[in-house]
């Protein structure tokens, strides 16, 4: 075409007509499928936008606009091919602060939404090839317009962050607004003050007991309850512990939990300092009852061995409360295995060279059942192998992973029963659950009730047995992390009085500090009845 101009228009009419057929095709939710009318209203803004913004003085700007609008709706989509809902603000955090294991993820999940990926990938290409490549005629006093229009449409994104407007993905909405919506909402959360004090709470108080039994909390990762034969699922995931429910009741109990977060870096710091409210940051950030600090009080050998970073544990636990602090890139952690099974062998060494007669408390943070699964787990147990889709698959390479957590569990308790003599209970827990499926959802961080719904189970030996019928274990199936903390506080000495509590479950979208308002509130009954089916 011999008039640059016009060419350009027309490319941009192309890539705004591409943008509206990808919408279409990838998305995975019909009620977000737009009306035919919708699509030209919304498509028809989103080509003036980008019309505009290409014959503005400057190439930044239209290098932003489309990077907002083209790319960012493209991983928006992306997004949700594999989790099933589109972005909010603390997905896009925690990409960030997870940046390793996410993209290990994103590799290995690739098949899923690899069309998408090239289609959007391909749009953005071809948008910035408009930009620096293609030519236009238009004089001085066109351009300055068309640059003020671009400045008043980047402004007009941001009203609702600088009206205060909470951010929630809308059904009624394109992806495109969906998308724009996110990415302003999370880039004026970096730049506005933070106001989220908390609520000010009565303290809580804390009682000494006599008991002083030795404690290996194991802290899991993305564990879904539904996916282990313990609670009923079909496949016979974890024969081992469904042996110990069926021959050993008197050491062995199981729940169905709610853990304290929708993240690794918001369930662990939650569950290991014991706190209920959601938003009660000073007690939090006092670490009175962190069960480390606890453990230090009481005079107990403290040790965190993990298969992951440490950083998950962020400030929220006091150095001078643990005697040894091992994450996944210790030296001196065995490195004849990546997986799980290293903690079992640190925590057999570590036997030799401590005095274990003595009571410790230690915590064992997994990898297991971390996406993507068929990482963390050795090849031989590639047992469930019939999917054949892309997503069949993960379920059944997820389905694997908890094969080998039980016989970690198994491996675990082995190994315990070898280095102590002593009274000892073996406490599990997950940071939070797995979705496969449910409403269109997968993975996690999306924050409904069963992104919470997590294993928990105890195994007491030595003659521990008698703290399993604490009160605090009641007989219902359904248990709170922030309980089982209080279970564990107590097993190790300390009582915990909250003058706060109530009988509902609180889970955590953000930390306290961060936000007073990020979490979810879920009772008690509606949560029994949608864990505790038989």
């Amino acid at each position: 075409m011999k008039n640059p101009t016009v060419a350009s228009v027309l490319h941009i009419l192309i890539i705004s007509v591409l943008m509206a057929i990808g919408e279409y095709v990838f998305s995975t939710n019909d009620s977000l499928q737009l009306s035919f009318s919708s699509y030209v209203t919304t498509y028809l803004l989103v080509f003036i936008v980008l019309l505009v913004a290409r014959f503005s003085k400057y190439k930044t700007i239209a290098v932003v606009l489309s990077s907002l609008i083209v790319l960012g709706t493209g991983i928006n989509v992306v997004f949700n091919q594999y989790f099933g809902r589109y972005l909010m603000p603390y997905d896009i955090a925690m990409f960030f602060t997870e940046i390793e294991d996410t993209s290990k993820g994103l590799i290995s999940g690739i098949a899923i939404f690899i069309k998408p990926l090239l289609w959007y990938l391909a749009l953005y290409i071809y948008s910035l090839y408009i930009i620096f490549k293609m030519p236009i005629r238009l004089n001085n006093k066109v351009s300055i317009v068309n640059t003020v229009l671009s400045l008043l449409f980047i402004i007009a994104f941001f009203i609702p962050v600088f009206n205060h407007k909470k951010f929630e993905v809308s059904l009624h909405y394109s992806v495109v607004r969906n998308s724009i919506g996110v990415y302003t909402h999370y880039l004026g959360g970096l730049v506005k003050k933070n106001n989220a004090q908390g609520k000010e709470y009565p303290a809580y108080t804390l009682s000494k007991n006599n008991s002083a039994v030795n404690v290996i909390f194991i802290m899991g990762e993305s564990a879904n309850f539904e996916h282990m034969s313990l609670y009923g699922y079909p496949r016979d995931t974890t024969p081992y512990l469904k042996s110990l429910a069926e021959q050993h009741p008197d050491q062995f109990k199981y729940f169905h939990g709610v853990s304290r977060g929708f993240s690794t870096r918001i369930g662990v710091p939650l569950t290991l300092n014991v706190i209920q409210e959601p938003d009660n940051s000073k007690q939090l950030l006092s670490l009175k009852t962190n069960l480390f600090h606890l453990a230090k009080q009481n005079q107990y050998a403290t040790y965190y061995l993990s298969n992951q970073k440490s950083g998950v544990l962020a400030s929220l636990v006091n150095a001078t409360d643990v005697d040894e602090f091992h994450d996944v890139n210790s030296k001196i952690i065995p490195q004849d295995t990546l997986t799980d099974f290293r903690l079992i062998k640190f925590l057999e060494n570590m036997s030799t060279q401590h005095d274990f007669s003595k009571p410790f408390f230690v915590v064992l943070h997994q990898r297991n059942n971390h996406f993507a699964y068929v990482d963390n787990y050795p090849a031989s147990y590639d047992i469930y192998k019939t999917g054949q889709s892309e997503k069949e698959k993960l379920v059944d390479t997820y389905d694997n992973s908890m094969h080998f957590q039980d016989d970690f569990i198994k491996s675990l308790i082995q190994t315990t029963e070898k280095i102590t003599n002593k009274p000892t209970i073996i406490v599990y827990t997950s940071d939070h659950s797995e979705l496969f499926g449910y409403d269109n959802l997968w993975g996690h961080g999306a924050p409904i009730l069963q992104t919470a719904g997590v294993p928990i189970f105890l195994y007491a030996l030595n003659g521990a047995e008698k703290l399993l019928q604490d009160p605090a274990l009641s007989n219902e199936c359904l248990l709170g992390n922030y309980e089982l903390g209080k279970f564990v506080a107590s097993s190790i000495g300390w009582n915990i009085h909250n003058p706060n509590e109530v009988k509902d479950y609180f889970v955590n979208i953000s930390l306290p500090y961060d936000d007073a308002h990020g979490y979810k509130k879920f009772d008690h009954d509606i949560a029994q009845k949608a864990f505790c089916k038989k």
